[in-house]
């Protein structure tokens, strides 16, 4: 009976850069407008082997502050 050892696959991830940019305008002390945006380059985003990220993405929202 022999045994054989798997051969281990290797892969390479692409090269990349993320470019994005956070503002926050506060109105007053206790509400506040934020937005960030993400990928501004629109590239091809690899950070897990062969599950890629597409395209440029923004997310905002609003903060309320109750202290």
């Amino acid at each position: 009976m022999t045994s054989s050892a798997a051969t281990p696959v290797t892969y390479t991830l692409p090269a990349w850069y993320d470019l994005g940019l956070y503002a926050e305008y506060k109105f007053n002390s206790v509400l506040s407008l934020w937005a960030r945006g993400g990928n501004l380059l629109n590239q091809t985003i690899e950070k897990v082997p062969f599950i890629a990220e597409d395209g440029v993405h923004v997310t905002a929202g609003l903060c309320l502050n109750f202290r």
